[in-house]
């Protein structure tokens, strides 16, 4: 994301957002539909994402898509 520090306080204090370096931010999403909204959300107020990535555990994942 570009210029990340600059988005950093119009993300909601449940999503525990921290800045990783100057065009990176980590947070803590407990769903896919949070990553949406919180994605959907940033890019209104024109961020510019590069790329969302999960960074949960491969145990995690598989879990995740064993679950059904």
């Amino acid at each position: 994301m570009h210029n990340a520090a600059d988005f950093m306080t119009r993300i909601p204090e449940n999503y525990a957002a921290r800045l990783i370096e100057k065009e990176a931010l980590e947070v803590s999403v407990s769903s896919k539909e949070d990553i949406i909204t919180l994605v959907k959300k940033l890019v209104a107020d024109n961020a510019e994402i590069f790329e969302v990535r999960n960074n949960a555990g491969l145990e995690d994942w598989f879990m995740e898509i064993t679950k059904n």
